[in-house]
Formats: C-alpha cells, structure tokens, sequence
C-alpha cells in the first residue's frame, strides 16, 4: 500500500474523464506502447497516416501521447527529432483552421513581423492561392533544411459533415471546394520534397465518403492505421498504471469487474476513462484516499452502464433555474448534429454563435457552460482554466457523451425532428415561389404552425440548415391568413344555413301557437252551441261566456302578431349578422390575396433583376468587337431591362409595404401627418440627452412647423445590422399609445435605410421595450403633395417610409431610446440610416 494510501494525502486525478489525453499528461497513459513503433513505420514510408477507429477507441489519445512524444524524441530515425507540429480540427471554416494552426507561435514563424497583417490572414491568403499552399507557406517560414513539419488533423470527418450539411442544405457556394481545397493542400504537402508529414484520426464508419475526394482513398490505404483492440492485459494496464503513478492503490476485485464490464468493445474505453474518474473521485472523498479504490466506491457511482448519465444528470441539476436549463438545452442541440448526418457528429460553434441561437448574452451563457466544464468533469471544451470569449470555440468533449447522456440523447432527436420540419417548409416555399405548387393548407400547415409555436425558430438556428428563414416565415404566414380567410368563409356559411333554419323554426311555433288558439276557440264555440240547444233557461250566461272566450282569443291573436314581429326581427338580426361576416370573409380574402400579390411581386423583380444582369454581361462581352450599331442595340437592352426592374421593384416595394403593415401593429399614413404639438416634439418640451453621433438630432423631434433644417442621419461606416440609438426625454411623464415614423433612403440600393426600428422607455433604471417594427425594403411610399422633411426636398417614388405604429406594451416613463438597425453594408457607402420625423402620441392609432 502506498504511503499517500496510508496517510490520506489529497491526491491529483490521473484518469482524464471524457476528454482525450493531452500530450503533457504521457506519464498517465499506459496499455497502447506496442502500438506507437506501428504508427511511426506507416508515417515513415508514406508521410501520411490515417489513424482510424470507431468512436472511444482513443485515437486523439493514442496520437498526442503515443505518437507525438515518440517524434520528438526521434524514435523516427530519418527524419530525426526537430518537429513543429500544427494542431486543428477542421470544423465550418477548414482552410482558415489550417491558417490558424500555421500561425500559432512556434509553429512555423518564431518572431513574425508583417507589419501589422494577421499572421493567420496571411497564411490563410496563401493557402487559397493554389494546392502548393502548404509547401509555400513552409518554404517561406523555416530557414533549417532539418525542419519537419507536421500537421495532426482530428476529428477528420467533420469534413464530411461540413460538406454535407452545408453544400446540400443551406447552398452556400464554395462548401465543396473549400473541403476539396483542404484535401489537396493535404496531399500536396507529403507530395512534395519537404519534410512535411500529415496525421489524421477519423472514425471507421466515415471511412467510405473520403472516396468523394480524388487521391484521399489511395493515400489512406498507403498509410491508414486502424486502431486494434486492446487485449486484456492492455487494459489492465489502462487501469492500474495511472492509479500507480498517481500514488493511489486499486483493489484486485475493482480490477477485475473493470475489465469484465468494459470487454472487448473498443467504443467503451472513454466511458471507462470516465468511470475510473468518477471512483477516484469518490474514493478520494469518501476515505480520504486512505486505503484502495474498491469495489464500493464504483459501485456508488453507478458502475460503466451508468456513470456518465448519472454524472451528466448532476450538471444539469445544478443549474439554479428553468431558464438556465432551456438555455443549457439550446447549447447542447447546436452543439450537435444528427439532422445532416444520422450517425451524429459533434458540432464545434463559436460562443457568439450559441448566444445568437439560444437568444442570450455572453454574459448568460458562460456560467451554464462552466457547470459542463469543470475540471471534475470536462463535458464541453476548451478546459475550465481558459476564459470563453466570444470567438471561443465550445465542443462536446466526447462523442460518447451524446449516445450515454439520456436527456441529451433525447434533445438530439427533437433537434433533428425540428431541422427536419424546417427544412421541409424551406422546400414548400421553394416550390411556391417557383409556381410549382400552391400555399399550404390543413393538416400540414397545421403542423407546421404547431411547429412554429413549440420551437419558436430564430434565424441564427436556421442558417445552419438552410439561409432562408425570412423567406420561410413569410410563406407560412401567407398560408395562414388565406387558411384563416377559407374558415371564416365556411363558418359564415354554417352560420347564415343555421340561423336561416331557426328563423324558420321560429315561424313554424308561431304558426302552431295560433293554431292551437284558434282550435281552442272553435272547441268552446262548439261547447257554447250545444248548451244553447239544451239549456235555454242559461242562455244569457252562457253567451257571456262565449263573449268572454271571444276576447280572450283576440289577446292570443295579438299576442301571435307580437311574436310574429319578433321572429321577423330576430331574422333581420341574422341577416345584418351575415352582412358582417360576408364583409369579414372578404377582408380576410383581400389580405390573403395582398400577401400573394406582394411575393409573387417580389419574385417578378427578382427574375427582372436577373435580366438586367444578364443584359449587362451581354453589352460587356459585345464592347471590345462590336459594330456601333450592335453596340447601341446592346445599350438600348439594358437601359430597358434595367427600366422594367425599377418599375418592378416600385411595384414590389408598395405591395410588400402594404403585406407588412398587416403583419404588424402599425397602418400606413401620410407625411402631411408631421406633428408639431405631440410629446415627442420639442416646442413639448422635448429634448435629445444622447445623440450617439448623429448629424442634426433635434430635426427628428422638431416637427413640420419648425424652422428649415437637415433631417436626423446617423453615422456612416458601420456594419450591416448596426443599431444607432437615440436617447432624449419627454417634459413630463408621459404614457405613449403610439407612435409615428417618417423615413426615407435613397433610391440606388436602399442607402440610408433602417432595417428594424425598436422604441424603448426606462422605468425603474431599466429599459423596456414597449413597441417595434420592421419595415418592407424599399420603404414603398411616397411625399404628399406639400414636400417631405426636410424643407423644398422630394424624395424619389417608393422610398418614403410614413407609418403610424401603436405601442405593444404601454408604461409610464420620462426617457425613451429610439433604435434604428442598420439595413446596409458599409461597402454600399452612405449607410447611416435617415430618419425625418419620430412624434408620440398619448393615444392609440396617431390620434391627437
């Protein structure tokens, strides 16, 4: 027994977990020895290795502790021991992960001066110029001839995932070639006379789509290393060597159940790694370290079959709430991918990019991944003592966690379900927009309104299957306002045959009623004849009585014409009732036919967009050798071409301004509605606090009635999607109802318009939003007959923006913020968006 064993000495950890071994961690990693002498001969002879396995079967491990130790001390003898090694995963981005592994110092370039250039961006330059990018930027870089470089590529099949998921769902160009481009730089590199040698691992089952890369399977069936399985022996030394080193002791009977439960499949050794973790962590706590890990401490950590769930399952319950864990969801579903390829894969994402999907800042975020990487577990990458930026790469440490984790398993296969779904609607509205088909109807648009409502999608999760969720979106709302106008047409219907039956029924019981009265009456007549006939001496009393029963008739006579009359205007009732649902069918039709008119406008610009295109290629190709007279032809289409796609696009414009309008809480006005006397304005007593920049921030505040002035532009130069706020505070506190807004861009290429306008107030030292919207691009309005702000100034047809938007969310509140989102790039110039008019109203719809 050990001496730490005896004393209780607080022990270091030896077994990793989940993660793979790191390289400093070689004195921990025992049972693969035999295995290295095999590797370096394949790299020896071919200068590439492919290092294949099934999931958990340590092939990461097996290069950074076996492999890469053995290079640098020279165990290769031809190739010596100098090496710079260059680390990378391919991921979405594979040449710009080769770029950044090449720039990591030490690794090509010790003390790089460019100038102020990023390294990486350079290298990345030099690798896209040819297949020799590799050999290039070595040539460049190691002035000793005795150098070797080598590039280890891990997880290799994401490559295949890359080029799946991306070329065939989301169509972005270039997903093929930059796969292809990696493969050739690759191959090029052991082609050439350098010292340059490439190790990949990869799982075995990816191992037949590298035959969709030229030379990649004969490079591998050079050099491919599939990693054996280790015997009993080899295992037994996994375990006990690093209990050893680590100063522990570990009980024959562990040992032994150890090896019994982990057999002979390969895919069990990380779960393995992990189990022998999670004990050495109980027997440290339980017994101080005092005695040997035994059979008891692995059992209380639920054994191999249960281990890792049960450990995932106390991550997860340490977040403090239900929100968290909806947030922790999210990340661990992009952190996945089993839509694109069913044998499911990890799916490495920048911090950024999980923030944008689960809807959540950096600073909400971090502390849910934290939980997962803890130095006790090591879930997600990279390690615990690593601060996450917002460029910082997360992953899934290991693949087994997503096949043993349970709740996991079940978050992947709803992802999958949901990228389905969506990938379905994306294909519905293609084939709408090509006329190939019509809107969706019941019960598959039910399904994908379901869909809708239980995911609510947002546009960063859909880019990763496929970029056009807006076009999407908007499909499925057009087919639910014309779903919705055929049901209202259908329940008018039902209503108008039901109340037309009651009416009729209604008629029918008057109809009995006096029947009933007059026979009533014609019984007592008859009684009232026969006792004259017998009794003579009553007949005067008798004759009261029949006097009596003849008034009494007439009151259920009058009383039939009353209920009659009633009946009569019951049914008018109906019949104005009808009218009212006839003039809401129509209405629902009108909007459903609006959104028709609006894409299918849209789409007759973009087809005129093409042609305009394609003329002008066709005039640029003619210049050099054409006669002026086919010259001038060849001008004379373009000029016309371009004329029909303004004329298509002012079109497209109105209709989609007018489909947006519906869509949104807001109905289009008139810039004669300029106010001079509402709270936001300044002869109210309002006035900017924060001007963040933009030109003449007061004109948007100044009203129609203010002296000559510039209208409010915000600052140019920045990036698409960039929100300008505008703080400023009304004279008193104020609850606004609603808003109007008065915009317009330019007419070449939408500059200086806003793509999203948000209006918050603060309360409490807290802002809130209280009201949104989101304009059609181009705005579609135009000037009323005096010009619009600024003074004697008329904008061009179709770029004017008037609109009256009521609040979502009314609160009491002194300081507002008005926040414009840019709608165009920097490269377009003059981007800043311009804004002539913001007025506050006290009540809804603009109303003074």
């Amino acid at each position: 027994m050990s001496s730490s064993a005896v004393s209780g000495v607080k022990l270091a950890n030896p077994f990793p977990g989940l993660r793979p071994f790191f390289e400093e961690e070689e004195h921990l990693f025992f049972g693969r020895e035999s295995q290295v002498d095999s590797m370096l001969d394949k790299l020896s002879v071919s200068r590439f290795l492919a290092v294949v396995g099934t999931s958990g079967s340590g092939k990461s491990s097996l290069v950074n502790c076996g492999l890469k130790p053995a290079l640098r001390r020279g165990l290769m003898t031809r190739a010596g021991s100098h090496w710079r090694m260059a680390y990378f995963r391919p991921g979405g981005q594979p040449i710009k992960a080769l770029a950044r592994a090449l720039a990591e110092p030490g690794v090509l370039f010790d003390n790089p001066d460019f100038g102020g250039l990023p390294l990486d961006d350079i290298i990345e330059a030099t690798l896209l110029m040819s297949n020799l990018g590799v050999v290039d930027v070595y040539e460049q870089s190691l002035s000793e001839s005795r150098t070797n470089l080598l590039l280890i590529v891990d997880q290799f099949e994401e490559l295949f995932r890359f080029r799946a998921g991306r070329s065939s769902l989301s169509g972005e160009p270039g997903s093929d070639e930059k796969a292809t481009a990696l493969v050739n730089l690759l191959l090029e590199g052991v082609r050439s006379k350098h010292a340059i040698y490439v190790v990949l691992t990869m799982r075995s089952d990816f191992l037949g789509d590298c035959a969709r890369f030229e030379g990649l399977p004969e490079a591998i069936n050079r050099g491919e290393y599939l990693v054996p399985r280790m015997t009993r022996e080899e295992r037994r030394s996994a375990i006990v060597g690093p209990v050893q080193v680590g100063g522990g002791e570990i009980s024959p009977v562990l040992v032994t159940r150890l090896l019994n439960d982990v057999g002979d499949n390969p895919d069990q050794l990380s779960i393995l790694q992990h189990a022998l973790n999670r004990t050495w962590s109980r027997w440290q706590f339980e017994g101080h370290g005092i005695g040997a890990m035994s059979l008891e401490h692995y059992e209380a950590i639920g054994r191999m079959a249960h281990a890792l769930d049960q450990h995932a399952e106390k991550a997860f319950a340490e977040l403090p709430d239900e929100r968290a864990r909806n947030i922790c969801k999210k990340i661990f579903q992009a952190l996945t991918d089993k839509g694109t390829d069913a044998r499911g894969v990890r799916r490495p994402t920048r911090l950024s990019e999980l923030c944008a999907i689960a809807e959540v800042s950096p600073e909400d975020a971090t502390p849910i991944i934290n939980v997962f990487r803890k130095p006790s577990r090591s879930f997600l990458m990279p390690p615990s003592g690593e601060t996450l930026e917002v460029d910082t790469v997360i992953d899934i440490s290991h693949e087994s966690l997503m096949r043993v984790w349970t709740r996991l398993r079940g978050w992947v296969d709803e992802e999958a379900e949901s990228a389905a779904q969506y990938l379905r609607l994306v294909e519905n509205a293609n084939l709408h927009a090509k006329g190939a088909s019509g809107l969706m109807a019941d019960p598959e648009l039910a399904v994908m309104l379901e869909w809708q409502e239980r995911w609510n999608p947002n546009a960063a999760w859909a880019k990763r299957y496929h970029p056009d969720f807006d076009g999407a979106m908007l499909f499925l709302h057009g087919s639910r306002i014309a779903q919705d106008a055929i049901r209202l047409a259908e329940e008018h219907r039902q209503k108008q045959q039901l109340r037309r039956t009651q009416a009729a029924a209604a008629l029918l019981g008057v109809a009995f009623v006096i029947a009933v009265v007059l026979a009533i009456f014609a019984f007592q007549q008859r009684t009232t004849a026969h006792q004259k006939s017998e009794i003579a001496t009553r007949e005067m009393g008798f004759r009261m009585q029949a006097q009596e029963a003849e008034r009494k008739a007439e009151r259920e006579r009058e009383n039939a014409d009353t209920e009659r009359k009633k009946a009569e205007d019951a049914e008018n009732r109906a019949k104005a009732a009808d009218a009212l649902a006839e003039k809401e069918a129509e209405q629902s039709k009108r909007n459903a036919q609006l959104f028709m008119s609006a894409m299918q406008a849209q789409a007759k610009a973009q087809r005129l967009a093409e042609v305009e295109l394609e003329a002008e290629a066709l005039m640029q190709q003619a210049e050099p050798n054409a006669s002026p007279g086919d010259l001038k032809t060849a001008r004379d289409n373009v000029e016309n071409a371009k004329q029909e796609y303004q004329r298509a696009a002012a079109d497209a414009a109105r209709k989609t301004g007018e489909a947006f309008v519906i869509m949104g809480a807001a109905k289009a006005i008139g810039t004669d509605r300029i106010s001079s006397s509402d709270v936001f304005d300044t002869a109210s007593g309002a006035q900017v606090t924060d001007a963040f920049s933009a030109k003449n921030p007061q004109s948007m505040f100044s009203g129609a009635k203010g002296p000559r002035f510039s209208p409010t532009v915000f600052p140019d130069g920045e990036s698409m999607k960039t929100g300008h706020p505008i703080e400023f505070q009304t004279k008193r506190p104020t609850t606004i109802q609603s808003v109007a807004l008065f915009a317009a861009h330019d007419s070449i290429r939408y500059r200086r318009a806003f793509k999203w306008f948000v209006l918050y107030a603060r309360k409490d030292g807290r802002l809130e939003q209280i009201a949104e919207y989101t304009p059609a691009l181009p705005y579609g309005g135009n000037c009323s007959k005096d010009p619009c702000l600024p003074p004697d100034i008329r904008f061009a047809p179709g770029t004017v923006l008037s609109v009256c938007i009521n609040v979502s969310k009314p609160i009491q509140a002194q300081h507002y913020v008005a926040e414009f989102y840019q709608a165009v790039s920097r490269l377009e110039g003059f981007s800043g968006p311009r804004v002539l008019q913001l007025d506050g109203y006290e009540k809804p719809n603009c109303a003074q």
